[in-house]
């Protein structure tokens, strides 16, 4: 059997572990499992005291009066039904602003899934100001990482004058990046400074920034569709990845990479800062999935492209098939474009993935790691649901919530 052949029968769907950094944006940002919480910790709500929560953004004063066991329902990508409670968002936003384990400020990987960001949106429909938690916060915390379509829908069909809104997480996500201008789509529990039921709105209502399409009195988010990545050969979709074979358990896990970097040169504000990244990645080999597809055998070129458009660097079939050319393809860290100076990243036989869930292992530098967690977590929508992952790349050649792989093949070599 060919080497590449061999590579492939042994790590095919695997789990990768490596480095990926560019300065300190190697850190991604993920979400990891929630651990089982006991019949004590649900009753118990962490109520926070801060000042800042409640000035800055726009709740109550008095958490004690909201009601505490009102309810809406997400339904997942299976239509199983998650009741997400009033305290479940009141302890997800106490637990994202105290940050009660750690004096720094960090989040725990622990409570990850459970932390909830306060937003604050106008509404165009009722010309207040609503105050909530981001929707995809609450998915997560509801399960639900792989959805694509969504719909909500209210309690009172007549009271209001919307009764569904339907949009994608990729909309949301998008919206709510840098190049959509930050318009944020929140489940809100306040408006105004006052709970929503003394307004007339019910305990939950959908906001998004810009639009009239607002759902007051929430009663359920109910998913359509999931999210998939579309392999795309010379114009026309061939493969699809989806939560479901991307998490084949047939296949071998295995393999984690540390690294550890010292920052140098004379522009860099972190120098002598040291972090260490060391993560195992859950996904499927490119080279696999292309396989599934005419473009076998062929020689051929891929981009990974992102929700938002965009598009990851191009790769030809060997750099799929073999791994990056060490060192001339690798990514460089310290580098400075004058004089020529940097390191490249290790030398590494790992290839290219798809990966919907990773693992950390003593992350730490200028800013300390979170405390080990013995869970894989999903990386969700704050980056994920899927993403590619290129062993011998910075983090920032890496792709993010991706959407579609194009490929392009060709008779002969590759032009």
């Amino acid at each position: 059997m060919s080497d590449v052949g061999t590579k492939e029968v042994a790590i095919g769907i695997l789990l990768i572990g490596l480095v990926a950094m560019a300065g300190w944006v190697g850190f991604l940002y993920v979400n990891p499992v929630t651990k089982t919480k006991t019949e004590e910790e649900e009753e118990t709500i962490y109520i926070t005291t801060t000042t800042k929560v409640i000035e800055e953004t726009g709740l109550p004063d008095d958490w004690g009066l909201a009601e505490l066991d009102a309810s809406f329902s997400v339904f997942n990508e299976t239509g199983g039904e998650i009741t997400v409670k009033m305290s479940d968002i009141l302890n997800g936003i106490s637990l994202y602003y105290n940050q009660e384990a750690d004096p720094l400020g960090r989040k725990t990987l622990e409570h990850k899934y459970e932390y909830m960001e306060l937003r604050t949106v106008d509404d165009p429909l009722s010309g207040r100001t609503f105050t909530g938690v981001n929707i995809l916060d609450v998915l997560e915390f509801a399960g639900t990482f792989f959805a694509w379509n969504i719909s909500c829908k209210t309690n009172n069909e007549d009271l209001y004058p919307n009764t569904y809104f339907n949009v994608s997480t990729g909309d949301i996500v998008n919206l709510d990046s840098k190049n959509g201008g930050y318009i944020p789509t929140i489940i809100a529990i306040a408006a105004d400074g006052l709970w929503l039921p003394d307004l007339g709105y019910g305990n939950f209502s959908i906001i998004q920034g810009q639009s009239s399409q607002s759902i007051y009195d929430l009663k359920e988010i109910r998913t359509l569709s999931e999210w998939q990545v579309d392999i795309i050969v010379n114009g026309d979709p061939r493969y699809q990845v989806n939560r479901t074979n991307i998490s084949d358990p047939h296949y071998p896990d295995g393999w984690h990479w540390e690294y550890h970097k010292n920052f140098t040169g004379p522009d860099n504000a972190y120098m002598g800062g040291r972090m260490t990244y060391n993560r195992t990645f859950w996904g499927v080999n490119m080279s696999y999935i292309i396989n599934q597809t005419n473009a076998k055998d062929l020689n051929y070129t891929m981009s990974a492209v992102s929700v938002d458009g965009w598009a990851s660097d191009t790769y030809n079939n060997t750099d799929i098939n073999s791994g990056l050319v060490y060192p001339v393809n690798y990514g460089y860290v310290n580098y400075t474009d004058n004089p020529p100076t940097g390191v490249p990243l290790p030398k590494t036989d790992l290839l290219i993935t798809l990966v919907y869930m990773e693992q950390r292992f003593y992350e730490y530098g200028l800013f300390p790691s979170d405390p080990i967690w013995d869970k894989g977590y999903y990386d969700g929508y704050y980056g994920g649901p899927f993403h590619l992952v290129i062993p011998g790349m910075t983090k920032n050649k890496h792709a993010g919530c991706v959407k579609s792989i194009i490929i392009t093949t060709y008779a002969g070599p590759i032009p």
